[in-house]
């Protein structure tokens, strides 16, 4: 989520600012925050411990805080108060992009959130609220562009989170500003503020022949918040149609016959702008304590409708992709592959993209593009190690055109490694450091330098 370097400076101004943000990262909370691709989490020890894709009935952050032993002591409190949920989250984050043809990208900033949601009320009501922040520590106007900041480089104070639930058994609606997981559309929380959304949705799941699930999903979204805004704005103008005003329907289904076999589809509509279809097949198989396998495959479908606003003329494109990966004691191989239409590149506006070739910086889906990709990663808490992880990939796309002329793209090739570090120990539960480095080939070479500090704290 974060890039950093280490900055050499004789301006004791930024000598202060730097020790007052080591500062408050070690006296402040913990926050989790994840970088929106396929490995937006430290390393699993097993592939069957990695997330799903399509995920409608997740629940929100944070977990019961310090103080709710005693407040659960208190039997004579109402549920709505004694289970009240407060949580600090700490993040600050070095960005550093150097892309020699064309200047550097670079900030540094301090920021997190703080969230509150009560418990429920005659067990069927609970609201819910997150004040997110991002402050510059260091930030040139030169070097804007890190999306960290707001442009211009200016901190930044938003209210992304309120709103109301109401339950019933295993499903709930959701009303207002919320956070939203789901293919395409998701929090993108790789940065220092995630995208949330205001809208109106409906969760939840039913079981059958014992083991299986279905688990739904489906709302009207009306505005989003991208992550470096402090404003929301129309799911259309989000998508790049200026001065329309449309919002998004989207309905999904998982469905799980068994713990480790899940098929989902999703599909989401904004009006004269875009039509998007996502499905996915997901199965993991243990062939003992020690080895494992995974293999998922996905389809994606993009059209224009209506009045074909976004494009300026009607378009029509897809992308299918697949990946496998083997784990074996804590260490894990994978490998992947997508290929997309020739007519027109994959756009993903209200999020990540949920390719499986996605890394830290393309997501080689331009027009025509056919990629690959093998990674590696592995765990050290077999080692004694407990909390270290890292992991590696490498892609390469190749065959891509432009979407007007037809012109063929330069060959685009990425490698990037990640540290991650997440003791479980005391003080230090909740803490998260993440180096984030990588290098990209296309038509020029760049490169990310990236540090993220998170400490996420429950307070109640």
């Amino acid at each position: 989520m974060n890039r950093a370097g280490f900055v050499q400076t004789r301006d004791p101004r930024v000598a202060r600012f730097l020790f007052g943000g080591v500062l408050l990262l070690l006296v402040s909370p913990p926050s989790h925050a994840q970088e929106a691709i396929l490995n937006d989490q430290p390393v699993a020890p097993s592939v069957t411990e990695e997330a799903v894709s399509i995920k409608p009935t997740v629940d929100e952050r944070p977990g019961a805080g310090l103080l709710a032993p005693y407040l659960e002591k208190l039997p004579d409190l109402p549920p709505v108060i004694r289970d009240l949920e407060v949580g600090w989250n700490t993040r600050s984050y070095y960005f550093n992009r150097n892309r020699f043809e064309s200047g550097r990208k670079e900030a540094f900033t301090l920021g997190g959130a703080l969230r509150v949601r009560t418990g429920w009320l005659a067990d069927h009501f609970a609201i819910a609220g997150t004040l997110f922040t991002s402050q510059k520590l260091i930030g040139k106007k030169s070097r804007d562009g890190t999306i960290l900041l707001r442009s211009g480089q200016r901190s930044y104070t938003v209210f992304g989170e309120a709103y109301g639930k109401i339950r019933y058994g295993s499903h709930e609606v959701i009303l207002y500003r919320h956070e939203i997981d789901l293919p395409y559309v998701n929090r993108n929380d790789s940065r220092m503020t995630p995208n949330t959304f205001e809208g109106y949705k409906v969760r939840g799941k039913f079981s059958f022949l014992n083991d299986g699930v279905v688990e739904y999903g489906l709302g009207y979204l009306d505005k989003i918040k991208l992550r470096d805004a402090n404003q929301f704005i129309s799911m259309s103008r989000a998508a790049g149609v200026d001065g329309t005003d449309h919002g998004m329907f989207f309905g999904g289904l998982r469905f799980s016959p068994r713990e480790n076999l899940h098929f989902g589809a999703i599909n989401y509509y904004v009006e004269d702008t875009i039509n998007i279809a996502y499905t996915e097949a997901d199965y993991a198989h243990s062939f003992s304590d020690d080895l494992a396998i995974r293999m998922r495959a996905q389809f994606s479908h993009q059209r224009s409708v209506g009045g074909n606003d976004l494009a300026g003329s009607s378009f029509d494109t897809w992308v299918l992709g697949g990946r496998m990966a083997l784990s074996y004691r804590h260490f894990t191989l994978s490998v992947g592959f997508t290929t997309t239409d020739s007519e027109r590149e994959i756009q993903s506006p209200y999020g990540s993209y949920p390719g499986f070739v996605s890394l830290m910086r393309r997501d080689f889906n331009r027009a025509g593009e056919d990629a690959w990709q093998v990674g590696v990663a592995y765990d050290f808490a077999r080692l004694g190690l407990d909390g270290l992880s890292a992991f590696a990939n490498y892609a390469e796309g190749y065959g891509a055109r432009d979407n007007e002329t037809r012109e063929s793209l330069p060959n685009e090739r990425e490698f990037n490694i990640t540290v991650d570090y997440q003791p479980k120990l005391g003080f230090l539960n909740g803490f998260w450091l993440r180096l984030r480095g990588a290098v990209v080939e296309t038509d020029g070479t760049s490169t990310d330098l990236r540090v993220i500090f998170n400490y996420a704290l429950p307070v109640l």
